[in-house]
């Protein structure tokens, strides 16, 4: 992690290095996630399909109502694949748009359907969408549930495409848990069968996954040497866009292994791939990290004008995400050669854009919020509707009954009375079955409800994060300004610009964490404070951490001390908490 600027310049490792490598591993997440098991839609519902393909980028709401829609068509009430289908394309929508409740519910909701076709290829992939949003909130542990069921089911029905897509999942998953064996287990098997089936384009897949294990783990030479190997199957399937993928990570991998000129040719090839196809994001990306190489090369010109160049263009494409990154560059790059004035102007820039930025993500997050009341509200009615056309069929259908019951009654004493038992008998099965309906809707409820709270956990943790380090950014900026020796005349406008700083800087980080933390876990530290009243200030800090599930990484970044004081500490909160060695701390922590 990195703690501050001017240690980050002397390292020659900027802050979107580090993006493009988380960028880099979601790229490959998204390419091998979304393999679909084959489909038999009808001929009357393929226009409706083709819709949502052409929708689901440009109006993903619109395609929504779409598959809505279709779900609810009689023709295919008794069709439970197609249902299910539909409902993985809803899923896979607010997977996109990052509504993971109604992704989950909607990816749940094809499982039911799916269960019901009794179609185990179709299981396998529904346990892996499932999988994939947990993946996104980072909670490691359920999506490798999902994914070694799903796993377990191909190897079953002996499907190689499909064991070679859930060996791949599990290895990310082994990979973001720093398992990095198991993940080269399970990325060589997928290989193995790719080879087998001789496909070009997933086998140089393979190798960039497996290069991105030898990457994080520092071995250089052999992530290189995969990367290579992939470029030329890449290139033997006549597929340019991949070995422009290639090439872009063989330039980071170069750029981190501090061999600068061999990754500014490699980022150069990529770039002039990428131009040709007009992917203008990439072009962006490319340059300004061929502006990394630039500035590590101490070729301070090249770097700027690159810079600039990427700084245009993710302008003229409102890309302002990455124009952020470019303007920091910019900034750091004046730094290191002493231009305080030009320094001084993009790093208010930054700031001003930042916070463009972050109200625009808090008018889109509550935007989508609002979307989802509408959407469940939506769902609760329709099924209120389906109850109450159930339950009136039933009472028309009994009146009938009685009816029928009645009269032969009157006839046939003896036959009506045994007719009477049997219809005693269905209607205490039926209750049973609407008592049990009730159950399965309450532990759906429940699930949902913990499914929010794990999600609310993780953007409260982000949120802590970034907090503390944009607070370490502006100290650092005003730090460095504090330094300067300037004329008295130009005193003036240094102290205007600290003074802007000091007010977009954010106040006491944990105070606003702590806040925000006991909306969500209103109970957490009277219930601690009760149970361990011995605990300090600080032990219950912590506790709140590991209360979400956080790493030692994060915890180190947000109190400012180090993994090893935090590893202590932990011990000691075992200590005082009497904690058996085989029962784990944060399951322990999560009962407040």
């Amino acid at each position: 992690m990195i703690n501050d600027i001017t240690t980050m310049i002397k390292k020659g490792i900027t802050k979107q290095s580090i993006l493009y490598l988380s960028f880099f591993g979601f790229i490959l997440f998204s390419n091998i996630l979304r393999a679909q098991p084959s489909e038999n839609i009808p001929t009357s519902l393929q226009e409706s399909f083709q819709k949502y393909e052409t929708l689901k980028k440009n109006n993903p709401y619109q395609a929504v109502s779409m598959m809505k829609e279709a779900a609810n068509l009689d023709i295919i009430q008794n069709n439970n694949k197609v249902k299910s289908s539909i409902y993985n394309r809803i899923g896979n929508i607010y997977l996109e748009l990052k509504i993971y409740p109604l992704a989950m519910d909607a990816y749940f909701e094809s499982l039911k359907y799916i269960n019901l076709a009794k179609d185990e290829n179709g299981k396998a992939y529904c346990l892996n969408d499932i999988g994939n949003v947990y993946y996104a909130l980072n909670n490691f542990q359920l999506p490798q549930k999902y994914y070694q069921q799903s796993l377990e089911i191909f190897e079953k029905l002996k499907d190689n495409y499909g064991i070679a897509v859930a060996c791949n999942n599990l290895g990310m998953v082994a990979l973001k848990t720093q398992k990095y064996e198991k993940a080269l287990s399970f990325y060589k098997r997928a290989l193995v069968i790719r080879k087998q089936n001789n496909n070009l384009g997933l086998i140089g897949h393979s190798k960039l996954l497996i290069a991105q294990v030898f990457l994080e783990q520092g071995y250089f030479e052999k992530a290189i040497n995969y990367m290579k190997e992939a470029r030329q199957m890449y290139a033997r399937d006549r597929e340019p866009e991949n070995v422009a993928t290639a090439d872009f990570q063989l330039g980071k991998a170069y750029f981190l292994y501090k061999k600068y000129p061999e990754s500014l040719h490699f980022y150069e090839s990529a770039l002039n791939l990428y131009t040709l196809k007009q992917q203008h994001l990439e072009v962006g990306n490319t340059t300004l990290e061929i502006a990394a190489c630039y500035e590590n090369l101490d070729k301070y010109k090249q770097a700027e004008e690159s810079a600039q160049r990427a700084n245009i263009l993710f302008e003229s494409y409102k890309l302002k995400s990455r124009k952020l990154d470019a303007i920091l560059f910019l900034s750091k790059l004046y730094l290191k050669q002493n231009r305080y004035k030009e320094a001084a102007k993009y790093q208010t820039e930054y700031i001003n854009l930042e916070k463009l930025i972050e109200t625009e993500n808090s008018r889109s997050e509550f935007s989508k919020l609002l979307y989802s009341i509408d959407a469940f509200k939506e769902t609760q009615e329709i099924k209120q509707l389906r109850v109450i056309n159930s339950q009136q069929t039933l009472r028309t259908r009994l009146l009938l009954v009685l009816f029928l019951i009645s009269i032969l009654f009157i006839i046939y004493f003896i036959i009506s009375f045994n007719q009477k038992r049997k219809q005693q008998q269905l209607m205490n099965n039926k209750t049973k079955e609407i008592a049990s309906l009730e159950l399965y809707k309450k532990e759906q409820e429940n699930e949902r409800l913990n499914r929010e709270l794990n999600f609310r956990n993780n953007e409260l943790a982000s949120k802590a994060i970034s907090m503390v380090k944009t607070n370490e950014f502006i100290d650092e900026i005003i730090k460095l300004l504090q330094q300067l020796i300037i004329p008295k005349t130009a005193q003036k406008s240094i102290n205007q610009i600290i003074d802007k700083l000091n007010f977009f800087k954010k106040d006491d980080g944990w105070k606003e964490f702590e806040v925000r933390f006991e909306k969500v876990h209103s109970d957490f530290y009277r219930n601690i404070e009760k149970s361990h009243p011995n605990l300090t200030p600080n032990e219950r800090k912590i506790c709140a951490f590991l209360r979400l599930n956080m790493t030692t990484k994060e915890i180190s970044a947000l109190t400012y001390k180090s993994a090893k004081s935090i590893d202590v500490a932990r011990s000691r909160l075992r200590k005082k908490m009497d904690l058996p060695r085989d029962e784990n701390l944060i399951t322990y922590l999560s009962q407040f």
